[in-house]
């Protein structure tokens, strides 16, 4: 992918993460997963807004739901593709390799930057991201720190949470949170996973 080309990418995916940055992700169990905002869950089913306008589905077509703050909740885990890694003998973040981005948080550089990032490496087609980690090969996640001068780095990490590979410190110019969530994010994509991670595997 070219410099013309990443640019485009990151343009077109800063448009749509404000709009995503304040909603949950719903993962049905037919069907492409969706951002929306989960109003309620009945023991029957799940009520959502999009666009301003009320839904319902049915609980029991809906595989999984990322809430904003409180992480993912399964509601028919028999539909997850769990991977079994137990022969898998390769580096878990090699091309090609399913990936799970994390967002959940309740500090919105951190929810802002990761959906970022999410949506930058679903468009640049070199992993294949996947909704949880039960499907994944390894867990990238944007990690947003606000310590001392704040900064944003990523880790990949193996599904029992061991750190695979930590990459260098980057800051933001603007200090409005949704604005340097997106910023170091992007920042992240284009010097340490294009450059470095991608390049290598």
């Amino acid at each position: 992918m070219n410099a013309k080309k990443i640019l485009w990418t990151a343009l077109l995916v800063a448009a749509t993460v404000l709009g995503v940055s304040a909603q949950d992700y719903i993962k049905p169990v037919n069907g492409k997963g969706f951002y929306a905002k989960v109003t309620d869950a009945t023991a029957e089913s799940i009520k959502y807004t999009s666009n301003r306008v009320e839904f319902s589905i049915p609980k029991n077509e809906v595989v999984l739901i990322e809430y904003l703050e409180r992480g993912l909740v399964f509601y028919n885990k028999q539909h997850i593709d769990s991977l079994d890694l137990t022969n898998y003998s390769g580096s878990l973040y090699a091309k090609g390799n399913n990936v799970y981005v994390p967002f959940a948080s309740n500090k919105i550089a951190q929810r802002v930057g990761s959906i970022t990032l999410r949506n930058l490496l679903k468009e640049d087609n070199f992993w294949n991201i996947v909704d949880c980690e039960e499907e994944a090969h390894c867990i990238i996640e944007y990690v947003y720190d606000e310590s001392e001068k704040d900064h944003a780095y990523i880790r990949i990490k193996d599904r029992r949470r061991t750190i695979l590979y930590k990459s260098s410190n980057v800051s933001a110019s603007d200090w409005v949170p949704q604005h340097a969530g997106k910023e170091s994010a992007t920042k992240l994509y284009k010097k340490i996973i294009k450059k470095k991670i991608q390049n290598t595997k």
